[in-house]
């Protein structure tokens, strides 16, 4: 794909419009259906049962909040301008496993920080990640 030039139509009815502004609006859009994608499938945006709009309105704003902060949570550690994968799947995975370790290593009173375990907990963190 490298030196290869792809062509896009964006379609507007505002004629007065500038390209870079619809390319950006454009951009925006996808951004924010990425986010009630991932907020349905993983975040519970439509498992409720309520019907008063108060409860409605605070169901959606924490699922599309949780949303938000797996997002921030799977971009810790990398560079603000750099381009990260992320898959609110993986970040759900990593904090199951974390809170499984937490539990296993309380039950048997084993300190995390001894070399031996320190070395290996990413690894256990990742493990049943997609892009681990």
């Amino acid at each position: 794909m490298k030196g290869k030039i792809t062509k896009k139509i964006y379609f507007s009815t505002n004629l007065e419009r500038e390209a870079i502004q619809l390319l950006e609006y454009y951009r925006l859009r996808f951004q924010m259906e990425y986010l009630f994608r991932d907020a349905k499938q993983h975040k519970g945006l439509e498992h409720f049962q309520a019907r008063s709009k108060n409860k409605l309105d605070f169901h959606f704003n924490a699922s599309l909040t949780a949303v938000s902060i797996a997002k921030v949570i799977s971009r810790n550690g990398h560079k603000k301008n750099t381009r990260t994968k992320v898959s609110v799947s993986d970040v759900k995975t990593e904090m199951q496993n974390r809170n499984m370790i937490s539990r296993i290593f309380s039950m048997y009173r084993i300190d995390r920080k001894l070399i031996k375990i320190s070395n290996r907990y990413r690894d256990l963190l990742n493990f049943g990640k997609i892009a681990a």
